[in-house]
């Protein structure tokens, strides 16, 4: 009668990431960029993060290296 109910959650660097996808689109300054820094995301995290993001997103490169400027990240 019913099907099963699957519940899924993100890990952490998978959040990292969503995180790190949202900042690009809304700046440095947004929310999004200082959950990443309430949840010390460590510099290797956000490195990761930002690749995830240039290789997976149709995001600008130029707002990408923006916010590696930001988070102290070489680009």
């Amino acid at each position: 009668m019913y099907d099963a109910l699957t519940v899924s959650v993100l890990g952490r660097q998978d959040l990292i990431r969503l995180k790190m996808y949202a900042a690009t689109d809304e700046g440095p300054t947004s929310q999004h960029a200082r959950d990443l820094a309430t949840m010390h995301a460590t510099n290797e995290e956000r490195a990761e993060a930002l690749g995830w993001v240039r290789q997976n997103t149709n995001q600008d490169p130029q707002l990408i290296d923006e916010l590696a400027i930001h988070f102290g990240i070489g680009t």
